[in-house]
């Protein structure tokens, strides 16, 4: 039925596809409080998916706090620390966006919304020398058309 774990949390993307983003709010948070039969690493996906909904109500403080509990656990085929990262760009908080699209480089060196976004953030913490490396970088990009 609808009360298991993995249907909440397919009806809770199904909401944030359709930009319902309160309902998908009730409805992950509803998933964390279901105990599943089976073990699964699906609550860092949910608190994840948290994240990025609280991110988008512009609540810092409660993205990052379901940001990182989502981390715990998370595969790296996600880019976290660039939504974390940007989310930290957006409210001008330049050294903790420093620090986290910087750990995201490590994982994604060639993820080129990070590589920009961290340009942003040198540029804007002065470090000029740092800003001029990574716009080098990207121009030998060939994804990248200018």
């Amino acid at each position: 039925g609808l009360d298991d774990k993995f249907s909440l949390f397919e009806l809770a993307k199904l909401r944030r596809i359709q930009g319902r983003n309160r309902e998908a709010e009730q409805l992950y948070l509803k998933s964390l409080s279901v105990q599943p039969e089976i073990k699964y690493p699906i609550e860092s996906d949910i608190n994840i998916e948290l994240g990025r909904i609280y991110a988008g109500f512009g609540n810092a403080k409660e993205a990052q706090k379901r940001y990182t509990k989502g981390l715990d656990r998370i595969c790296l085929e996600k880019n976290i620390y660039g939504e974390l990262g940007e989310l930290y760009l957006s409210l001008r908080k330049y050294k903790e966006a420093e620090e986290n699209l910087e750990k995201s480089i490590k994982l994604f060196p060639n993820d080129i919304k990070t590589n920009l976004n961290l340009a942003v953030v040198y540029r804007k913490l002065l470090k000029d020398e740092k800003t001029k490396q990574i716009l080098n970088k990207l121009l030998l990009n060939k994804r990248i058309r200018l």
